[in-house]
């Protein structure tokens, strides 16, 4: 017998469960959209952004700062592998989050 490899089914359950966002800092807010909020306040925002034309990026969970960059785009901080990795990051480095803010435009929101 030969081994069949996995159908339909099971790589869609794989993607939604990478898409899954459990930390309780992350709040949604759009298709492959969070906020990061810690006390109320926001920290910054994660992206679930997989390579083009693949869902298997090894760091597809991208942090921002809550503020615009000179073009007005929001200011990228870094990639991370996981939701609850790239959370966690920005709540131990809140303190770097705020200062970096306060130097950007206004937020996106």
């Amino acid at each position: 017998m030969s081994k069949q490899g996995p159908g339909a089914g099971d790589v869609l359950r794989r993607l939604e469960e990478r898409e899954r966002v459990t930390h309780p800092a992350a709040v949604s807010h759009g298709t492959r959209v969070w906020r990061i909020q810690r006390h109320g306040a926001t920290l910054g925002w994660m992206r679930f952004i997989p390579l083009e034309g693949t869902q298997t990026s090894p760091t597809p969970w991208h942090v921002y700062y809550d503020g615009t960059d000179e073009h007005g785009h929001m200011a990228w901080c870094r990639a991370l592998p996981t939701s609850t990795s790239a959370c966690a990051w920005a709540v131990q480095h809140a303190g770097e989050m705020r200062r970096r803010t306060r130097e950007l435009g206004p937020g996106p929101l």
